[in-house]
């Protein structure tokens, strides 16, 4: 890198959506109004959903769609597959939560 330039990556995460992707309105604007290539910059993108289709289908929407960002480095995606993330067992209990105005809450103050 040149000295005095500065490197950012934007890493963000995409998952199916049941009626719209946000995901191309976001990347259109990042690209729109920042300009990534004078800045160094690089987009990177999780496709964090476990549905193997639709990350098939998200890359290479993302590969037509995003062609040239692609080409000159702009922009990355990934995808872990389900297997990589680790079972976690956590107890039912832990994952009861108390509000404001439950009255076992209230009486233990």
């Amino acid at each position: 890198a040149a000295e005095g330039r500065r490197w950012l990556t934007f890493g963000l995460s995409s998952i199916k959506r049941p009626k719209v992707s946000y995901l191309g309105i976001t990347l259109s604007r990042m690209f729109e109004v920042l300009d990534l290539e004078e800045a160094a910059t690089a987009v990177l993108v999780h496709l964090a959903d476990f549905n193997e289709a639709w990350v098939t289908q998200t890359a290479e929407w993302l590969a037509e769609g995003f062609a040239d960002e692609i080409e000159v480095g702009r922009l990355h995606a990934i995808h872990a597959p389900q297997n990589l993330y680790p079972l976690k067992q956590v107890p039912l209990a832990a994952l009861l939560l108390r509000g404001f105005q439950d009255k076992e809450a209230i009486n233990e103050r």
